[in-house]
């Protein structure tokens, strides 16, 4: 167990209100926060977004939804701390020797023009959590946010008992997309919603001496975490290459002063990929 300390603020009232940071589901107060919103960093700025929903994380304790209740008023502000416990993750380095079978997938972030794409190859019994861990590398996310999996009628995520989908750790790539075309599509970040689209390429046995999963292509920077979606990341760019634009200045200093959209380290990733 560990605790953090949640800064929150009352947003609006209707119907009892909502609180709008890291973010909860809207409703009542008191109602637990979404995962999706909780950052773990007592230095992450209030962002006025309210979230899209989200689920009720198993690490969460029901403490926390007495924390928030009793502020009723726009602008009410305060802090509350609380105990989680993060699920562990399902490890599964694989001998390279054992891998008989190889998924080439090609993901597209969705919504955004030129598109932005990473093509990976990984075995075919990883797991939907072994691909997750993938695309967060591949795409430059950091794995701060809930995401899950979306395949028509079946729906997949972090283990959580109080949830409709299914363990992401329980079902395998040759299970849910097992030939070429199949499709399968991965949110992540359930407030700004990046939706990937993922289509499988092909499917085939493992060239020799190669380490799996790998990265074979990929075009353009994953935008920065937290800017507001599709819409907020076209905003962002507008302001960051006009320097007439009003917000120029705040969005160079909020990205560091050295984001290019068209970058993409292969090697850097595979590097990354490889300590998997």
């Amino acid at each position: 167990m560990s605790a953090i300390t949640l800064n929150y603020r009352v947003a609006e009232t209707a119907r009892g209100g909502r609180v709008d940071h890291p973010g909860t589901r809207r409703g009542k107060l008191g109602l637990l926060v979404a995962a999706d919103y909780l950052h773990f960093s007592a230095s992450a700025p209030p962002r006025a977004r309210g979230p899209r929903g989200g689920v009720r994380p198993p690490w969460l304790r029901d403490g926390a939804g007495a924390a928030l209740t009793g502020l009723d008023d726009p602008g009410d502000t305060g802090s509350a701390e609380l105990e989680i416990e993060m699920p562990a993750r399902k490890k599964t380095r694989r001998n390279r020797r054992l891998v008989r079978k190889v998924h080439r997938l090609r993901v597209s972030l969705l919504g955004i023009k030129p598109p932005i794409v990473r093509v990976v190859e990984l075995p075919s019994d990883c797991t939907l959590g072994d691909l997750h861990e993938v695309l967060q590398i591949a795409f430059g996310w950091t794995n701060s946010h809930l995401h899950y999996f979306d395949l028509g009628p079946r729906a997949f995520g972090p283990r959580n008992p109080e949830s409709d989908w299914e363990d992401e750790d329980d079902v395998v790539l040759d299970e849910v997309v097992p030939k070429r075309g199949a499709k399968l599509r991965y949110e992540y970040d359930l407030g700004d919603s990046w939706r990937h689209q993922i289509v499988v390429e092909k499917v085939g046995p493992p060239e020799a001496e190669v380490a799996y999963p790998r990265c074979l292509f990929g075009a353009r920077a994953c935008p920065p975490e937290d800017c507001g979606g599709t819409d907020g990341y076209a905003n962002l760019l507008t302001a960051l290459t006009d320097p007439n634009n009003e917000e120029h200045a705040d969005a160079i200093e909020w990205t560091g002063g050295g984001f290019d959209p068209e970058a993409f380290d292969p090697a850097a990733v595979n590097r990354d990929l490889a300590t998997l």
